[in-house]
């Protein structure tokens, strides 16, 4: 369910009325586009659910310039994926996301600081 929940949502986000609705509810929008991220990333058996929650996080950040709403925890989840993912698509999409979050002045250190998580478990050569 939350796999359809995901696709359905990526693509009303990525519509000029979803995107008007989501200006609106910003905090509430970001805030349920990182819960239904994390509890897919939990799973391995889904990418292309994966990919879409990536995608709907990413339209919402990129086009409303809401970093800072997202959470430390789902920065770090986000860069955990990234590190044990095999799935092409899903790599490329959490790259992605992690990338635009990067160049943000407000997750730009906390993705550093996900990178240097010991929980994450990457080396310097990583």
């Amino acid at each position: 369910a939350r796999g359809a929940a995901a696709k359905l949502l990526a693509c009303a986000i990525d519509t000029e009325i979803g995107l008007r609705v989501a200006e609106d509810n910003v905090g509430c929008c970001v805030e349920s586009a990182c819960d239904l991220l994390s509890n897919l990333l939990k799973s391995t058996d889904r990418p292309d659910s994966v990919t879409a929650a990536i995608e709907c996080l990413g339209i919402l950040t990129s086009n409303l310039e809401c970093w800072e709403l997202v959470p430390q925890e789902v920065i770090t989840a986000i860069v955990a994926a990234l590190a044990r993912s095999s799935c092409a698509p899903t790599r490329a999409q959490l790259s992605k996301l992690l990338r635009h979050a990067h160049r943000d002045r407000t997750a730009g250190p906390r993705v550093e600081s996900a990178l240097k998580d010991e929980a994450v478990g990457l080396d310097e050569e990583q």
